[in-house]
């Protein structure tokens, strides 16, 4: 029997959330057409993360969009769709007019981001899933987009980078620094309705917009490769493959390309709501939204039976940002007591200090 520490009395005001579904037009996920782009080449895997440059691309093939060349690289990195895909959409979008980057701007990036991923989630099975979604989204913001017909005919993905994906277990730390306590939420979908639930939200203490965050930090997971896409949004690819992304940020402190550490001090999260969204989507108080992928660009479920953070796995629980702690808690490693979410109380004990768990007054 799992040994309970705290009440699951969760109130409001504990309770930090982002928000990144999709919500513009109707989408009809119909279409029996030709292949528009091939499955092969709609998710932005981890190979293509560390050697494709997103800003190369947008200079050379829509110059026009350089202004929302952050946002562009951000959506693709954060959906995990290729950027080939989501600049032909964007491209469409604006018809070859000149934009600023203006949240209005950002948000339709956004959306149409979100769309093609729900309805690839939703299709994924069906060979025809990236046309599906790109059918989908065309229809919808009526765009007539354009693509080359090589993303039409299968290709062969390349993980030579890495040794392969091998199981998380102890392999990545809490998302912030060694020795101290931070609340957490319920697993929630980085996308729309048909995706993964691989997200949870972080934070260091219950702040407003406008509180000073200048002493949460959020650190890396694992060591690996800095992707920085924009002020507010960053990847770390690590050596098996996999990758944590983490939005909502200020003070980035890693260059893009660089290398990092486990445990390094990558970024504060953003004390005001216009930098925490800096690329677009919601976020209801300062908190890092940390999402996990594989080396192929899926989501990977944050659920205690494949995945755990060394000091301690989460139960994910029904539906999104479930706090109802009989079916969504946070089981402590190594004594298996279990934590409700919501509390400042998830001790980042990789370094082995055991007793941290219960320097909070659980015994």
């Amino acid at each position: 029997m799992r040994k309970l520490l705290l009440l699951s009395l969760v109130v409001s005001q504990f309770t930090m959330a982002s928000d990144f579904s999709y919500q513009g037009p109707i989408l009809s996920a119909v279409y029996d057409g030709p292949t528009i782009v091939d499955n092969s080449h709609f998710r932005f895997n981890s190979s293509e993360k560390l050697s494709f440059d997103p800003l190369d691309y947008l200079s050379s093939q829509a110059p026009e969009l350089m202004p929302l060349n952050e946002t562009i690289a951000a959506w693709s990195a954060m959906k995990s769709i290729h950027p080939k895909v989501l600049i032909g959409m964007v491209k469409a979008a604006f018809n070859n007019q000149a934009v600023v980057a203006s949240q209005e701007n950002k948000d339709l990036v956004w959306q149409i981001a979100a769309g093609l991923d729900e309805i690839f989630a939703q299709n994924k099975s069906n060979p025809l899933a990236a046309s599906i979604a790109i059918s989908s989204v065309s229809n919808s913001f009526g765009l007539m987009p354009e693509f080359s017909a090589e993303l039409s005919r299968s290709r062969q993905s390349s993980d030579e980078n890495f040794s392969g994906a091998a199981t998380l277990f102890n392999y990545l730390q809490p998302p912030w620094p060694r020795g101290e306590f931070w609340g957490g939420g319920g697993v929630h979908r980085n996308g729309g309705s048909g995706s993964v639930r691989n997200a949870l939200d972080f934070w260091g203490g219950f702040d407003d917009w406008g509180d000073d965050t200048s002493a949460y930090w959020v650190s890396a997971a694992q060591a690996g490769i800095a992707r920085v896409w924009s002020s507010c949004s960053m990847t770390v690819i690590h050596p098996n493959g996999w990758e944590t992304s983490y939005y909502h940020l200020d003070n980035i402190q890693v260059n893009d390309q660089s290398a990092v550490i486990d445990n390094q001090a990558l970024a504060n999260y953003a004390d005001n709501e216009a930098q925490a969204l800096c690329n677009g989507g919601g976020s209801t108080g300062p908190h890092v939204h940390v999402a996990v992928w594989d080396t192929a660009g899926d989501a990977v479920l944050i659920d205690e039976s494949n995945i755990n953070f060394t000091s301690w796995m989460h139960h994910a629980g029904e539906g999104n940002y479930d706090f109802d702690c009989d079916t969504s808690y946070y089981t402590m490693l190594p004594a298996n007591n279990v934590v409700c979410p919501g509390w400042l109380n998830l001790p980042n004990n990789t370094s082995g200090l055991i007793d941290l768990i219960y320097l909070n007054g659980f015994e």
